[in-house]
């Protein structure tokens, strides 16, 4: 409604000549049609702040009438607080002499839109203040909702390395996204573009020209764009996969105009494929091939082209034993090292793999019979080089190696394979004395560290045995097993706490059951290596009595292993003997008496006999 100058309701005419009262009339009539049917609240107020017009939607949206509204100000309809606001509102648009914008939320938690701005004469002076308002809630909350699809499609593209860009068909340059940049590594421009030559700039040399190729498709002849290339990014040089995909849209009429595309660094992607690749291809403990890639090399080179074709087949000296007595760990620092041994005597063009448990095997490709035995040697030597330098290691690399060649292109690859095989085994079989002397050796350094016996103990118990033994008419063989025995009778301490074998006072009745276990311990390791299984029963036996109170089975008598009855005596008596940390040593002449008190009871009486005499023949 527009209120007349005379301050009633009218049609808002003015006192003018007939024709042009009428065409203004019908002017201000279609105006006036116009502002009542305006979809938002709409009004006009005078400078003093008293409403002359407002539409229709503003009188329903305030439930008022017409006549309630006009001629009326904000005190006339609104609370006073509201009231008092728009006011202020008012003021600072006249003062500002420009229009104001600002948001409202109302009790009831709707969001209207608010724009005044003032109005102006020809002659420049404000006469007062029109302005409108709307609900934008449902506005707001479309816009709120955008903005969080576009954050959680910004999150999904960060999190998945995906960044999207355009370029106008014919332009140089690109509109990208915040991870665009972040991929490639440039510092974000405000406006988020940049030329398309320092996209170009960044990808590495030997893949820019496929991605040219792939562009100047794209842009000309409208074929999809698709591929992967390396980019450096200039900031701090590192190299990134990434894979970039683009379309041309075309516009209204078919016309292309504009390139759409993702690109997504694919670095991560790329590094786990070639994890999966090299899992897939190598053993995972020592880093060179597994069965199944030498078994694909062998194919490969198992023709003309691989002749001459030769293959070392290396076999890992004592793993097993290594392993029962230090643990697979151990176990596996030695195959690393013979896997490290291998590689480095590998010439360029070879393939070390692991065959098996403890075989390893190097293909040798167009590598004559001479070459693979130099090759052969210089493993053997690196062996030895590599013990020497380690001297102080548990256990070092000891391999048993065998070659054989390929030379006719008809012969089986099997045939080379099992010759290869046969020399190893040859090789093998003459070196196991010494390397049965080797092991055993490491087996006992580690014993007397971990259980505090000296080396010089169990040489006095290797000889005492032994002139008890010979003075019994042991055969050779026996006397071999009676020193070994001496030697390694308590191996099965290796798996007791350290804690509990030095610990000076009473041992509690937990700790004493963990000692008692060392026999069936010690007949475990022994039982599992063949350079130790012939002591395995006399190990067991070693703490049993001749009247059946010992353990661990509570054998009695002759049901106790000669070799075992021998040891005891020996070991009671150089215990006894010798210093310890709880006692003083005893003589020797009262070690022999205990021997004659505890025989039949702990010691075998015919042993004890021997022993005696054996003793007394030596202090005579």
């Amino acid at each position: 409604m527009i209120k007349s100058e005379k301050g009633g309701v009218g049609n808002g005419a003015m006192t003018v000549e007939n024709g042009q009262a009428d065409e203004e009339s019908s002017f201000l009539a279609k105006m006036k049609a116009v502002f009542d049917n305006l979809p938002f609240n709409s009004w006009v107020k005078d400078s003093r702040g008293v409403y002359i017009a407002v539409n229709k939607t503003f009188a329903d949206s305030a439930g008022l009438s017409d006549d309630a509204i006009l001629g009326k100000t904000d005190g006339d309809i609104y609370a006073p607080g509201q009231a008092a606001k728009n006011k202020l509102r008012d003021r600072d648009c006249i003062q500002e002499k420009k229009k104001i914008q600002f948001e409202e939320t109302t009790a009831d938690g709707r969001v209207m839109e608010f724009c005044l701005s003032p109005v102006v004469e020809a002659s420049g002076e404000i006469v007062g203040i029109a302005g409108f308002s709307r609900d934008i809630t449902d506005a707001k909350i479309s816009e709120a909702a955008l903005l969080e699809r576009e954050e959680r499609l910004k999150r999904a593209q960060a999190m998945a390395h995906i960044g999207n860009w355009e370029m106008d068909k014919g332009d140089s340059t690109v509109w990208a996204s915040e991870e665009f940049f972040k991929i490639f590594g440039f510092e974000q421009a405000e406006e988020r573009s940049l030329p398309y030559d320092r996209i170009r700039q960044a990808i590495s040399g030997e893949d820019l020209m496929k991605n040219d190729v792939a562009f100047k498709l794209l842009m000309e002849k409208n074929r999809d764009y698709d591929l992967e290339y390396r980019i450096k990014r200039p900031g701090d040089g590192a190299e990134r996969f990434v894979r970039s995909s683009a379309v041309m849209e075309k516009d209204g009429c078919g016309a292309p105009y504009k390139v759409f595309g993702v690109i997504q660094d694919i670095t991560d992607i790329k590094m786990r494929e070639e994890q999966i690749k090299y899992l897939n291809r190598h053993d995972l403990l020592t880093g060179v091939y597994n069965r199944t890639s030498f078994e694909k090399e062998l194919r490969r080179w198992d023709n003309e082209k691989g002749l001459p074709l030769s293959l070392i087949m290396v076999d890992v000296n004592g793993l097993k034993l290594t392993n029962d007595m230090f643990g697979h760990s151990e176990g596996d620092r030695l195959l690393i090292g013979v896997a490290k041994i291998l590689k480095d005597c590998c010439p360029i063009g070879g393939r070390v793999a692991r065959v098996g448990g403890d075989e390893f095997c190097m293909l040798l490709p167009r590598t004559s019979a001479e070459i693979a035995r130099s090759i052969s040697a210089q493993i053997l030597r690196a062996c030895e080089i590599s013990n020497g330098a380690n001297c102080l290691e548990l256990i070092c690399p000891s391999v048993s190696l065998g070659y054989a060649t390929k030379r006719d292109p008809e012969e089986p690859i099997s045939n080379v394979m099992n010759e290869a095989e046969a020399f190893m085994q040859k090789r093998k079989l003459l070196e196991r004395k010494s390397l049965r002397s080797s092991v055993l050796s490491s087996i006992k350094t580690t014993l007397f560290e971990k259980s505090h016996e000296t080396e010089e103990h169990a040489e006095r118990l290797v000889e005492l045995s032994r002139l008890v033994g010979m003075e019994m008419g042991l055969t050779d063989s026996h006397l071999y097993d009676l020193s070994l025995l001496a030697s390694l009778h308590d191996i099965g301490k290796l798996s007791i706490d350290e804690y509990i074998l030095c610990k000076p006072g009473k041992l509690t009745d937990e700790e004493w059951a963990e000692i008692r276990r060392h026999p069936e311990v010690g007949y475990r390791i022994a039982k599992s290596s063949p350079e130790l299984m012939a002591i395995a029963d006399y190990i067991l036996c070693h703490h049993e009595r001749w009247d059946g109170k010992g353990y661990p089975q509570g054998l009695k008598s002759r049901n106790i292993p000669l070799l075992s009855r021998i040891l005891a005596v020996v070991d009671a008596y150089d215990a006894m003997t010798q210093d310890r940390a709880y006692r003083k040593a005893t003589a020797k002449e009262s070690a022999i008496d205990e021997i004659i008190r505890h025989s039949g009871t702990q010691f075998d009486p015919d042993v004890a006999i021997v022993f005696i005499k054996t003793m007394q023949n030596r202090l005579s």
